[in-house]
């Protein structure tokens, strides 16, 4: 079939694009795998001693779920070189899309709030009611958005131009007006909570500035200020690219860079968030992240910092470090120490300081 030259110019146009798309999407898949394997230590230290609890079941989803998504992306947006039916793709993209990309977005959300309900210290009836609302608009996205996310997993055979550039898939990507109609609604739905998740972080970390001591930017870093910042504000870049999906056509840069980042970044930011709140050396927020998520210390856990501390990260009072050297009685224990070795006549014992 021949082409005028204005179409086969549109068309190189739009299979650029397409290997650009493909590059962006290497990027993040590769810089998932390289983080993933430069912190595998950190995550057997510190979570697989843990119990199987709400923080360590996250974790290990968010951890391992990406890994899968990146595996099906693969079959179904790279030069694979493969040729595979159209039933295959549909039941690929169908899996990929309407279970492990919103276990991997729903996930990551659910632990966004977790980490600044502890940071707040608020009682568990607000986490509750946070987590009901939540839900609910969670819910009714994912209903509506569901019918579109099917239609639009149609796959059609193999096209002359996909086989010669290396897809295995061709994809319809011909919605009726009434599909886009629809999804224009959880769009909305999906901005007006990335809106609301960015206002409770705000208010929160307001909250903590003004109970805390020390400057803003002590209490951003020793809060992982910085990765909840960097989440909240790449999902609203995602809520915006979603809801102008439609104007911004089929195969587009951002969608591509939201796609990449919304499926790696997210998970790395939530299971990084997890790690330092186990870590956190707040008692509030310790105490609020081990009944909410972790459960109580594991004996024998040394994933924190310094081997003498209790494995809940807050730091033990030196009358438990010096237990049983002196007097039971001293709160301190350096007196109690100093009466003991007067007493039996002993010189001084190295402190047992880290």
């Amino acid at each position: 079939m021949s082409l005028t030259p204005e179409e086969i110019e549109e068309l190189t146009d739009e299979i650029s694009i397409w290997f650009t798309q493909d590059y962006i999407s290497l990027g993040f898949w590769t810089f998932y795998f390289y983080q993933y394997l430069t912190t595998l230590g950190e995550e057997v230290s510190t979570i697989w001693p843990q119990k199987w609890r709400t923080g360590k079941n996250l974790f290990l989803l968010l951890r391992y779920t990406p890994i899968c998504y990146i595996i099906l992306a693969i079959l179904m947006e790279l030069r694979i070189h493969m040729d595979l039916t159209p039933k295959i793709c549909q039941g690929v993209d169908t899996a990929n899309t309407l279970v492990i990309r919103r276990v991997i977005s729903y996930g990551a959300e659910v632990v966004i709030l977790v980490c600044l309900h502890a940071l707040l210290g608020a009682r568990r009836r607000y986490l509750a009611l946070l987590i009901s609302i939540y839900t609910s608009l969670t819910v009714t996205m994912a209903i509506l958005g569901s019918w579109q996310d099917f239609k639009a997993s149609r796959a059609l055979p193999l096209s002359e131009l996909d086989q010669e550039l290396g897809y295995g898939c061709t994809w319809a990507v011909d919605l009726s007006s009434d599909v886009v109609n629809l999804a224009a609604i959880p769009g909305y739905i999906n901005l007006a909570k990335a809106a609301s998740m960015a206002i409770l972080m705000l208010s929160v970390f307001l909250v903590r500035y003004r109970k805390k001591t020390g400057t803003l930017l002590y209490i951003l870093r020793r809060d992982s200020g910085l990765h909840i910042f960097s989440f909240i504000a790449f999902r609203l870049f995602a809520a915006l690219v979603g809801t102008f999906q439609q104007s911004l056509g089929a195969f587009n840069i951002p969608d591509a860079v939201l796609g990449g980042g919304q499926y790696t970044v997210f998970p790395i930011l939530a299971c990084r968030l997890l790690l330092n709140m186990r870590k956190s050396e707040d008692p509030d927020v310790q105490k609020t992240v081990s009944s909410l998520l972790f459960g109580a210390p594991v004996p024998g856990d040394n994933s924190e910092d310094d081997d003498g501390d209790d494995p809940t990260g807050i730091p033990l009072e030196p009358a438990r470090r010096y237990a049983g050297l002196g007097r039971q009685g001293d709160a301190k224990g350096g007196t109690a120490r100093r009466d003991a070795e007067a007493e039996e006549g002993t010189v001084p014992v190295a402190e047992n300081n880290e």
